[in-house]
């Protein structure tokens, strides 16, 4: 499958404040994802979608954390 980027890699690139900023949620919410390694289902769409606009390359294969042998 290749590489598969962590979210706080993801968090490296562009960070919560502004990732908090763009979806409109608190700074402290958007931490909680980063620390936890752990996108909401709601919110993986949008967080992939802002982050691949803004160059960092994760996918949602990425967040979803499945197990591939």
């Amino acid at each position: 499958w290749g590489y598969k980027m962590k979210i706080s890699e993801a968090f490296e690139q562009f960070d919560a404040l502004h990732v908090a900023n763009a979806l409109g949620l608190e700074y402290g919410v958007v931490c909680k994802w980063r620390d936890r390694e752990q996108v909401p289902v709601y919110w993986r769409i949008k967080f992939v979608n802002l982050m691949n606009h803004h160059g960092v390359s994760i996918s949602l294969h990425d967040l979803a954390g499945w197990i591939t042998k």
